[in-house]
């Protein structure tokens, strides 16, 4: 008992210490008119404070942790009311992070909330370092919030609209030929993929045009990889020193495709995973050491093509035409592999896989991972998959030799081809393995 006691007013000590810590040196880093409230001394002994609270509550009653809270909260007027004018305009962090200390060390000795030892220190050394790192990156955090327009968060909250009121009254039922179009189904399908690409977006922003050109491939594939692609090809035509470097952002969008491929697949209908796993695993592998590769040469071609070359032109994923589109289409793609399978028989599905794949990879995905939890082969519903990313690879091949010319087309397509194959041999392996 002795020593739960010691382990837990240690732990509020030292959680005390760890935001006192970084209050301190932001205290060095204040401009002169910002208020100092405490730093490296006041945090442990507030901490400590609603830990022996709590500790007295048990034998004198609650009113003397609810007591100890409001002295805190008067100190921290008093001292708000007697700083300068200038000092009171500043903002109220620390005096936030003063009453999160208070409660922090209050949690570390609430055993009638946390009765177990352990989960009671790690949840409170964890907070206290996630309050830690709250604190410490406002540089970063207002830096990253600047690059956020309002035009993103306006689209953003439409479709959290949507998703929030809109998807639950969607009716979960099946409509239409073949019973192939489910409105909740393709609402949840809209956001998951909306979610995924929404990720690489934001990180893109936030990031910034700083970014290397290998980030600047994988957060665009997460997003559009032909968009990646379209961009960099047309960069490559207008200034060829760069080919090497807008090739490797290629290839990497593509790799990273091939990840997202797989994620979706899973996420719908687990049992796919294994299946696809050898050749989408095998296509980014091969995509990954041709990174390796075009990033050497680019450095050795020119040392200033590791430098950013500007901004992919992304669309919020979540804006609502946006959202719109992609549902339309993966309610059309659904219908027609539903019917290509029911007229023409299981095998139908590839073609279908092929055509739908020029045009986007989730929707075939999304609605192959569907038809195999429905009853199709999984072997079928992989190959499916697969099929639809080299259509769709072939397209950006296509792309790059249009608009970046015959000499980054030829970078590319080589790329592209030595995935492909080593994709369709994976998936010929294992039809013929069975």
């Amino acid at each position: 008992m002795e020593r739960d006691l010691a382990a837990s007013l240690g732990t509020a000590f030292a959680v005390g210490l760890l935001i006192g810590l970084e209050r301190q040196m932001a205290i060095g880093k204040a401009e002169q008119h910002e208020a100092r409230l405490g730093g490296v001394r006041t945090f442990p002994l507030i901490a400590v404070a609603g830990a022996l609270s709590v500790l007295l509550a048990e034998t004198l009653g609650v009113w003397v942790a609810a007591a100890s809270l409001l002295g805190v909260v008067l100190l921290m007027a008093a001292h708000r009311v007697g700083a300068s004018a200038p000092e009171r305009e500043g903002g109220v962090t620390t005096e936030v992070a003063a009453v999160v200390t208070w409660l922090l060390g209050a949690l570390a000795l609430s055993h009638a909330i946390l009765p177990d030892l352990g989960t009671r220190l790690t949840t409170t050394a964890g907070l206290g370092v996630v309050v830690t790192l709250l604190l410490s990156i406002k540089p970063r955090l207002h830096a990253a919030v600047r690059r956020v327009s309002d035009d993103d968060i306006f689209a953003t909250l439409q479709i959290l609209v949507v998703a929030v009121v809109v998807l639950p009254l969607l009716p979960d039922k099946s409509y239409g030929p073949y019973d192939a179009i489910n409105p909740q189904h393709i609402g949840r399908m809209v956001l998951f993929i909306g979610a995924i690409s929404f990720t690489g977006y934001l990180a893109s922003r936030v990031l910034g045009p700083g970014r290397g050109l290998t980030v600047t491939g994988l957060l665009g594939g997460l997003v559009s990889s032909t968009a990646v692609t379209f961009t960099m090809a047309r960069r490559a035509r207008t200034e060829p020193d760069h080919a090497a470097a807008c090739a490797l952002a290629v290839v990497s969008a593509s790799t990273m495709m091939f990840l997202r491929v797989l994620a979706a697949a899973g996420v719908v209908y687990a049992p796919l995973v294994p299946r696809l796993l050898l050749p989408l695993g095998a296509m980014s592998a091969v995509g990954v050491a041709l990174m390796a590769v075009l990033a050497r040469r680019g450095r050795t071609a020119r040392p200033e093509v590791s430098a950013p070359l500007g901004e992919v032109p992304l669309k919020n994923p979540f804006e609502l035409k946006s959202a719109l589109v992609f549902g339309l289409l993966f309610g059309g793609v659904t219908l027609a592999a539903t019917a290509a399978r029911a007229l023409l028989g299981d095998a139908a599905i590839l073609l279908a896989a092929l055509v739908a794949g020029t045009t986007d990879v989730d929707a075939i995905t999304l609605s192959a991972a569907t038809l195999a939890k429905d009853g199709l082969a999984i072997s079928l519903a992989a190959s499916a998959v697969v099929v639809a990313t080299f259509a769709n690879t072939a397209v950006k091949a296509g792309i790059a030799f249009i608009t970046g010319g015959a000499a980054f087309g030829r970078r590319v397509g080589l790329a592209y081809l030595a995935m492909a194959a080593v994709g369709g041999l994976t998936i010929a392996l294992q039809w013929v393995v069975g």
